[in-house]
């Protein structure tokens, strides 16, 4: 007889992670539909606050699910490393087709934009620091689908890490 449960730690993580990866997929979407409408670039400030808390429900979903509602650190940090890191490898998929496919260039070209627009009135160290984020998305607009795909896998991980620390440690019992 078989059963939908997961019967292992990697079999859980890659299911949450399949959940969080299309979250942060359909969360990615709103950026270039927010220089269109606004408000979705707020909603997507909002929906990446909540990816501790979806990470934190996961976890501890799976610990009352799986592991009868005991959970030690060490096992609740590698269930949310390798959550996110699935979830990091299907939107790494869906980041490259944008990047690929659909961008042309247009989120780097929108924020040097609004940078420029910010240019404007902008004085001190302001304008300064304005001017040098102007050179870093001018230098992002010439890399390649692949290469921003890479940087945007790279940030993944890097918040991702501390964030499933601090939440093994509140869900561990």
């Amino acid at each position: 007889m078989t059963t939908n449960k997961p019967t292992t730690l990697q079999e859980a993580a890659l299911r949450y992670g399949t959940y969080m990866g299309l979250y942060w997929i359909l969360k990615f979407t709103l950026i270039p539909l927010g220089f269109q409408v606004p408000f979705l670039h707020l909603l997507f400030i909002v929906c990446t606050l909540a990816v501790p808390f979806l990470g934190y429900t996961y976890v501890k979903q799976y610990r009352d699910r799986y592991c009868g509602g005991k959970l030690g650190f060490g096992r609740g940090f590698l269930f949310q490393w390798l959550m996110y890191i699935a979830a990091m490898m299907l939107t790494f998929l869906g980041h490259y087709l944008y990047f690929r496919y659909l961008d042309n260039g247009f989120l780097a070209g929108a924020y040097e934009a609004q940078l420029r627009l910010a240019q404007e009135v902008a004085q001190g160290e302001m304008l300064e620091l304005i001017e040098q984020s102007v050179k870093v998305f001018e230098e992002v607009a010439a890399w390649s689908a692949l290469q921003k795909t890479f940087w945007l896998a790279w940030q993944n991980v890097f918040y991702c890490t501390p964030i499933a620390l601090l939440t093994a440690w509140l869900v561990r019992k």
